[in-house]
């Protein structure tokens, strides 16, 4: 067999190499949950996941892994930092809530001790808070809460006020007089308070996800995209993301989403500058596009101007593509990075939802692999975390989870990781 072409099986899932083969040794870690016989739920490992700088000093980043329960199991939710390098659990941490861990990010060092910090969403009932802990031990440090609010997302978003300490966004829900606005608001690390907030209607999920942006507006401070998967226009829910000046808090730049509940904002990702404007764009995922078909959409925008550069669209109807986004190394040398997009919900029969993940070129389309779940119901690509070099080959490894995998022949749930290079070795 040619290389163009050429397929390697691992247990992981099926990896397909559209344009390079691929080393089969680009599995460098596997974590999987613990199922529970008889218990159908019993955890999600995998539900969410986030890279952290070196926590236990031996050079390599580090992973970390929220593992989501769902109401109906009896324990909590857990978050687990494992060693990039060696693959070992360093710690875990139990949760209050079975929604302990529904969102976890690696800013950085926080607290100017030397050590990089974990945040950690947990959702008690109705109202969500963010912890900090400490990435080399897992203590706990500080709660991000306050009264009326629900905190439920973290996005680290680099040093956006200029003290040397990562600031990060958290999305959530304000509430007032019995009902709530949709909200983002901008913490410093420094401090863990509040920058500047901006809010939107209700039920729209404004500050599900944030990037940064650069300085687009040229006003010296650097800008933000935030996301609002189900935004409201004309009387629908298109989702949208927006570009706002921290300076200000003005709103700079709305895309739309293409149709009613297209989920246009669940997926973002800075992508690098495309165009050739100096300034980055911006990789946005619509999982639920076009509407009830749900095949889902990735459009790539310009950072400048807010114009569609790229469109890729779902193959198959139901597969959520877009659900996740996350920019792998640069695979056909122009200098930029590809677009991973998970599309946890394809498959065929008798695969049903076993999810998959591609890799493409987000300025020419071209594609480079996919990996596809193994099981019905995997869901892989239903969170991807890019993160550093783990094995000292010189490419960044990249984390995708199937926490919806189960434990044969119960299918209990149990949830897996894999981290792997998505590197051709050798060019064609």
């Amino acid at each position: 067999m040619s290389e163009r072409g050429a397929r390697v099986l691992l247990s992981a899932g099926l990896w397909v190499f559209l344009g390079a083969a691929l080393d089969a040794q680009s599995l460098v870690h596997r974590w999987t949950g613990r199922g529970r016989l008889g218990v159908r739920g019993y955890g999600l490992f995998g539900y969410s996941l986030g890279g952290v700088s070196d926590v236990d000093g031996d050079g390599v980043a580090d992973v970390i892994v929220g593992d989501l329960r769902i109401p109906q199991d009896d324990r909590n939710g857990r978050v687990h930092v494992y060693s990039g390098a060696s693959g070992a659990r360093l710690w875990r941490a139990i949760g209050p809530e079975t929604a302990y861990a529904q969102d976890v990010e690696g800013p950085g060092d926080l607290d100017g001790d030397s050590i990089p910090d974990v945040l950690v969403t947990q959702v008690i009932r109705t109202f969500g808070s963010i912890e900090v802990r400490d990435g080399r031990t897992g203590f706990h440090q500080a709660t991000i809460e306050r009264d009326d609010y629900s905190y439920e997302t973290s996005h680290a978003v680099g040093d956006i006020d200029r003290d040397g300490v990562v600031d990060f966004v958290v999305g959530g829900r304000l509430y007032e007089a019995l009902k709530f606005r949709a909200i983002a608001t901008l913490f410093s690390g420094a401090t863990l308070q509040p920058i500047r907030e901006w809010t939107a209607a209700q039920n729209t999920w404004f500050g599900w996800t944030a990037r940064a942006a650069g300085d687009v507006d040229q006003d010296g401070t650097g800008d933000l995209w935030i996301g609002g998967p189900f935004q409201m226009l004309d009387g629908g829910n298109p989702g949208a993301v927006a570009l706002y000046s921290v300076a200000t808090g003005k709103l700079l730049r709305r895309i739309w989403g293409q149709n009613d509940w297209d989920g246009f904002g669940y997926a973002l990702v800075v992508c690098g500058d495309l165009d050739g404007d100096a300034v980055e764009d911006v990789a946005v995922g619509a999982p639920y596009h076009p509407n009830l078909g749900a095949a889902g959409l990735v459009d790539v925008i310009s950072g400048a101007t807010g114009a569609l550069l790229y469109r890729r669209g779902g193959d198959v109807d139901g597969a959520r593509l877009g659900w996740s986004l996350a920019l792998a190394d640069d695979l056909d040398g122009d200098g930029l990075g590809e677009l991973l997009a998970g599309a946890p919900h394809a498959g065929s029969p008798p695969l049903e939802t076993s999810g998959r993940v591609d890799a493409f070129s987000p300025s020419t389309g071209e594609e480079f692999f996919s990996i596809a779940g193994r099981g019905a119901d995997d869901r892989l690509g239903s969170s991807l975390a890019a993160l550093g070099d783990l094995d000292g080959d010189a490419w960044n490894e990249l984390a995708a989870a199937a926490p919806y995998r189960g434990v044969p022949p119960s299918q209990d749930l149990q949830g897996r990781v894999d981290v792997y290079t998505p590197v051709p070795l050798k060019r064609p």
